[in-house]
């Protein structure tokens, strides 16, 4: 779960790491380009986030 939301949130913006090894992360789907262009803007925004700056909450803990 975490490769594909918090680990696809870091690697939009920042790359994957090389030394990556993510068993369950999956790549994007194809997508409409209207819906393309929306990915973008937020992949923009997501280049300017900070490690900080993110919240993350576990269901199952809470």
């Amino acid at each position: 779960m975490v490769e594909n939301s918090l680990g696809r949130l870091w690697t939009e913006g920042h790359g994957k790491p090389d030394s990556a090894d993510w068993k369950y992360y999956l790549e994007e789907a194809e997508q409409e380009d209207s819906v393309k262009a929306e990915l973008e803007k937020l992949r923009t925004e997501y280049k300017n986030i900070q490690p900080e700056q993110i919240k993350f909450l576990d269901e199952a803990v809470a």
